[in-house]
């Protein structure tokens, strides 16, 4: 039953992403305005419509001056928009204030947890440029005798 119920929120978050490094109350007035202006100039989509429908920062406390600040959540009307965006970010490496943004999917807490325990096997492979995947919970490592999940 727990695995059905984190598969719903899972689906209930298909069109949101998350934006990992915007400082603190850098967005002014608007989140939706914020989101929709940072990413037409900086993935270069100047005659896409986001169709955004939602953002806002993470519910959680307003973190300490020297804590990384909370993440951004935005709700696209659509999921291949969603896709769309993602793919462009994930080719660039923007920077805002000195710190490099993150792109991601918004996972549920339990898929978070479960994909966490891999971060330090995503880092080495990365340095030795050994190909693989990470869908939701799994990780997919693509060798020269074949691939293994």
């Amino acid at each position: 039953m727990q695995g059905q119920l984190v598969d719903l929120e899972g689906r209930s978050r298909r069109n949101n992403m998350r934006i990992y490094g915007v400082p603190e109350e850098k967005e002014g007035n608007s989140m939706p305005d914020f989101v929709d202006q940072l990413l037409r100039t900086e993935l270069a989509l100047p005659d896409t419509n986001l169709q955004i429908q939602r953002a806002h920062r993470a519910v959680a406390r307003k973190p300490e001056r020297n804590a990384p600040p909370r993440s951004i959540v935005v709700n696209f009307l659509e999921f291949n928009i969603k896709e769309k965006v993602l793919k462009k970010a994930w080719e660039k490496n923007i920077l805002m204030e000195g710190r490099r943004l993150s792109f991601d999917h918004d996972y549920a807490t339990e898929v978070v947890l479960k994909r966490k325990v891999y971060v330090g096997i995503k880092r080495v492979l990365k340095e030795k440029n050994i190909r693989f995947q990470a869908p939701l919970d799994r990780m997919r490592i693509h060798w020269d005798l074949g691939t293994r999940t």
